[in-house]
């Protein structure tokens, strides 16, 4: 079977395949949410470990104390302790998600072993890109802000690419900023609507915990019982926001792989005009 046949066929039995060509904004959002609909149930599980092992500090941050430094210290130490396994965990599990929803897009999803397997595999690789890509935008950042806002976003590709197109660390980064730099702009807005809803559900969670803070103030509640009440909040508002965490991610590597692909065939589209041109 020739390569445009099985193309056709996969097209209408699959429930989702990507654009053969450049689409508009819109097409992309409503292929997004056509891609996470597809696979949402054979990577959430995937999330939900990412969402878990991302927010361990939460789970075991001890009271810091605002009037003993040296205490203060002492609590952040405990904490900075879980930055590399949460790192790490949240590396191999968002590569093994990126293999897996790109697999059955393509009509090739060869299973969950199949995507915990790259995930580990490409770890390495993303850990040192992940070590690079920080550098850059807290460099960025520091160099009046502006920077920092440009090279996030035109670096922001490089895990996919290094799990779908096996590129090095450092390939993906500069690949990424080469098909981000000419579409940045569109990009950005690409990523408005998944953003607005990642703000909208954490600024829910916020104003939930200050209605409850002031609602003890205004009945007289003692300090005792507003630090146990908050206490509970805190609990509860890091529970919603593990499973939303879960929920969300899926939507977001949607959005990075459809994204990515547009960027792919606008760069083909450059490159074919350019030769034409020559």
């Amino acid at each position: 079977m020739d390569a445009s046949k099985y193309k056709q066929i996969h097209k209408e039995t699959s429930v989702f395949s990507y654009s053969e060509t450049p689409q508009s904004i819109g097409k992309v959002l409503d292929s997004m949410f056509r891609l996470f609909g597809a696979t949402f149930w054979k990577v959430v599980w995937i999330s939900l470990f990412a969402a878990l092992i991302s927010n361990l500090p939460s789970f075991f941050m001890p009271d810091i104390p605002q009037d003993d430094p040296q205490a203060a210290l002492e609590a952040l130490k405990q904490i900075i302790w879980f930055l590399p396994l949460t790192m790490a965990g949240t590396l191999f599990a968002y590569a093994a998600i990126f293999h897996r929803m790109h697999g059955l897009a393509m009509g090739a999803d060869a299973g969950l072993g199949d995507a915990l397997r790259v995930g580990l595999a490409k770890l390495l690789p993303l850990i040192g890109a992940s070590i690079l890509y920080a550098l850059a935008l807290v460099l960025g950042l520091a160099a009046l802000i502006i920077p920092g806002l440009l090279f996030g976003l035109s670096l922001y590709f490089y895990i996919p690419l290094i799990v779908v197109d096996n590129e090095g660390f450092l390939s993906a980064l500069k690949t990424s900023h080469r098909l981000v730099w000419r579409n940045w702009w569109r990009t950005a807005t690409v990523f408005v609507v998944p953003m607005f809803i990642l703000m909208a559900f954490y600024g829910i969670l916020g104003l939930v915990g200050a209605f409850v803070g002031v609602g003890i103030a205004i009945r007289g509640g003692g300090e005792a019982e507003l630090q146990s009440t908050l206490e509970t909040v805190s609990l509860f508002t890091t529970f919603f926001a593990v499973i939303f965490s879960a929920a969300i991610g899926p939507l977001f590597a949607s959005l990075m792989l459809v994204q990515l692909h547009d960027l792919k065939l606008r760069r083909e589209g450059s490159d074919l005009e350019a030769r034409l041109a020559g």
